[in-house]
C-alpha cells in the first residue's frame, strides 16, 4: 500500500487555500433547474390561510371563499397545478347538504367554477350547523405560464332550501397550490 507509515494530515490535507478563482457559469454542471428535473418533481409550492366564514344559499358553485384565493404561474405549459383545499363546512335547515367545488381564473383567460364536478357533504337531518371537515383535492393542467387564481366554490343541494357555511372564525381552513413538473 503506497500510504503505509504516512500521517493522515498527509494524505487528507486540513486545509486547502485558493489565491483566487474564476468559475464562469457556461463551465458549471449538473445545474438544478426546472427544466432538467424528472418529471413528477414538485417545482413550487404556494399556500395560504384564512380565518373566515363564508355562507350562501344559491345552489349553484357560485359562491365563493374569496379569502383563500391563491395564485400560482406555472413554469410551464406542461406543468400540472395540485389543488388541495381543507376547511369545514356546515349547513343550517332540513335536508339540505353542501357542495364544494373549485374555481380557476387565468390571466387573461378563462374561468371554470367547477373543476371537480362538485364534492357533496351528507344530509343533515334536523335543523341547525353542524360543522365538519372537508377536504378536496384536484389535479389541474391549465396549460398556460400565465398567472393561475384557485379558490373554493360551494352551494347548497338537496331537497330544502338552506344556507351552507364554508370555513370558520375558530379554525383556520387553509388553500395549498402544487406545480408539478411534466
Amino acid at each position: 500500500m503506497p500510504y503505509v507509515g504516512q500521517t493522515i494530515t498527509d494524505v487528507f490535507p486540513t486545509s486547502i487555500s485558493v489565491d483566487s478563482a474564476t468559475i464562469a457559469t457556461a463551465n458549471i454542471s449538473n445545474q438544478l433547474t426546472d427544466a432538467n428535473m424528472s418529471p413528477g418533481s414538485v417545482l413550487q409550492v404556494v399556500s395560504k390561510t384564512d380565518n373566515t366564514e363564508y355562507n350562501t344559499s344559491t345552489s349553484d358553485f357560485s359562491a365563493r371563499g374569496t379569502g383563500l384565493d391563491l395564485a400560482i404561474t406555472p413554469s410551464s405549459t406542461s406543468s400540472k397545478i395540485l389543488i388541495t383545499i381543507n376547511t369545514s363546512m356546515a349547513f343550517q335547515y332540513n335536508n339540505t347538504y353542501g357542495r364544494m367545488g373549485i374555481y380557476r381564473s387565468i390571466s387573461g383567460g378563462a374561468t371554470s367554477n367547477n373543476l371537480t364536478g362538485g364534492t357533496d357533504g351528507s344530509v343533515i337531518l334536523g335543523n341547525g350547523a353542524y360543522r365538519f371537515p372537508v377536504a378536496i383535492q384536484f389535479l389541474d393542467s391549465p396549460s398556460t405560464t400565465s398567472a393561475v387564481t384557485y379558490s373554493p366554490s360551494f352551494g347548497y343541494a338537496g331537497g330544502g332550501v338552506g344556507v351552507v357555511y364554508i370555513g370558520s372564525a375558530l379554525a383556520s381552513s387553509c388553500i395549498t397550490l402544487m406545480e408539478i413538473g411534466a
